[in-house]
């Protein structure tokens, strides 16, 4: 079980993934766009079960190279 403590300081660490949906907030895109860019190939994702996710840093380099 873990403790208040422990719950409050994985609050402070940075998720090493986002959802579609957090990934389309953080972009300030529609999520139908961010499941195209996903499909395209144009996003980076990762499939964990049948959940799509984007690996942070991944997304940080590719707005980079889009710079």
């Amino acid at each position: 079980m873990t403790t208040q403590k422990e719950r409050a300081q994985d609050a402070k660490t940075p998720p090493l993934a986002l959802s579609v949906a957090e990934a389309a907030i953080a972009l300030r895109m529609c999520t139908n766009s961010v499941y195209a860019a996903v499909r395209s190939g144009d996003l980076p994702s990762v499939r964990i079960g049948g959940r799509i996710v984007i690996p942070v840093g991944a997304l940080q380099r590719k707005l980079e190279e889009m710079a």
